[in-house]
């Protein structure tokens, strides 16, 4: 019997064995503890019906499953010894409903960068960094350490804008000779030279353009992002009322994830915006 199978079999145990017994001895509980408990049993509910809805959407769920069987073990026992403080329990079962919240999150946020990720590239160009930053995103995915997703996905989305921005400075860089870069840099050395001083003279000069042309750059970024996300929501909604694949809880946590992201970049896009006009303004 495997540990998933385990749990389940000590739920269904827990519901019509130990929970009448602990029932009966609810009258000689405060009114307060009462109301406690009947805020655990309902997590515990709740929690293990994400479990089943995570293990059908393709989670690893080991340590939802850990995470539930702890807080059902710890309020049994806190229970049957009529505990006063039965917090750590709950504090079990919360963090079941936090995993739950987060697996989601990753997995989209994964699945916008892969769709950005299949937007931005020719296949000539090497990403093999940003190959390398997605293959880790997937492994804590996998190995379900969801908080580590969020910071590494922003990093992945800053190494392909890096790419993109430099690729074109490469291809037309290594087009210009056909020799080796050690002759190439022997017998030029004085235009290297020549060059690279006028790029500086270049960049003092049109620092302004240069940082309207980053700022550019952001706004494209975010506004995709969006793009994006709006797609996702579309999807969701489909799922739940054309095709009836998805759960209510779950349509409702989605969404409303949805929402607080597309409002988050929309704060953050007119601030790039006025940033602009004072640039504009300076080069003015």
């Amino acid at each position: 019997m495997n540990r998933i199978t385990r749990s389940m079999a000590f739920f269904t145990l827990w519901m019509f064995f130990l929970l009448p017994i602990l029932l009966i001895g609810a009258s000689a509980t405060s009114p307060e503890e009462i109301d406690y408990e009947e805020k655990t049993e309902q997590c515990l509910n709740d929690s293990n019906e994400m479990m089943i809805a995570m293990s059908n959407d393709g989670f690893s769920i080991v340590r939802m499953n850990d995470t539930i069987n702890e807080a059902l073990e710890t309020y049994e026992i806190q229970s049957l010894l009529r505990e006063n403080d039965l917090s750590k329990a709950l504090q079990y079962c919360e963090s079941a409903v936090l995993i739950h919240k987060s697996a989601y999150e990753a997995r989209d946020e994964y699945l916008a960068l892969k769709r950005f990720y299949d937007e931005s590239f020719e296949e000539s160009v090497n990403t093999s960094s940003v190959d390398a930053m997605i293959k880790d995103i997937e492994e804590n995915i996998d190995n379900e350490r969801y908080e580590n997703v969020a910071p590494m996905v922003e990093k992945a989305y800053g190494e392909i804008i890096n790419i993109q921005s430099s690729n074109t400075a490469v291809r037309l860089f290594y087009s210009s000779t056909s020799k080796g870069l050690k002759t190439f840099f022997y017998t030029n050395w004085k235009t290297i030279a020549i060059f690279s001083f006028g790029i500086l003279v270049l960049l003092l000069i049109y620092r302004i353009k240069i940082a309207t042309w980053i700022i550019k750059r952001k706004i494209l970024r975010l506004e995709l992002r969006k793009k994006t996300i709006k797609g996702m929501i579309m999807q969701t909604q489909k799922d739940y009322f054309n095709q009836g694949k998805m759960p209510e809880g779950i349509y409702n946590i989605r969404t409303k994830r949805f929402a607080e992201s597309i409002r988050d970049l929309e704060r953050q896009i007119p601030l790039l915006h006025e940033e602009l006009a004072r640039l504009e303004r300076r080069r003015k």
